[in-house]
């Protein structure tokens, strides 16, 4: 019962870690989305060149 219960824990931590990891890799992709469109938004067509280099 009680190496059931540690087993599982492990899985949740496990589980947690991962949605951590997505949630901070999608707030990455979310923040170069929006200074993308910024730098389009100011810059026109300089936008992408920026980003490429």
């Amino acid at each position: 019962m009680f190496l059931d219960w540690l087993t599982e824990m492990q899985i949740v931590r496990k589980f947690t870690r991962l949605v951590i990891v997505i949630d901070m890799f999608a707030c990455g992709v979310y923040m170069m989305i929006v200074i993308l469109v910024s730098c389009n938004s100011v810059y026109g067509q300089n936008g992408p060149n920026i980003i490429v280099t």
